[in-house]
């Protein structure tokens, strides 16, 4: 069985992974709790960043942070 840490970094790039390798995270993930937990919070950080950098919540994100710094820029004592 794989150990806690091979598990980690395997994690990120499991579609390169061989199909014997990606059977032994899923048992080492089926055994242990706290890699398990830690694949849960990977899947759920990964689903925001995907949110996060959506196309048209990036434009606007784009656009008011440009509105802040341009704000700041112009009144430094400012602290929005």
């Amino acid at each position: 069985m794989i150990s806690c840490k091979e598990l980690v970094k395997s994690l990120n790039d499991l579609e390169s992974k061989s199909f014997v390798k990606r059977m032994e995270i899923r048992l080492h993930l089926l055994m242990c709790k706290h890699c398990s937990a830690y694949e849960r919070h990977l899947e759920i950080i990964r689903k925001e960043f995907s949110k996060f950098f959506n196309k048209k919540y990036s434009e606007k994100f784009e656009k008011d942070l440009e509105e802040k710094i341009i704000k700041r820029l112009e009144d430094p004592k400012d602290k929005h």
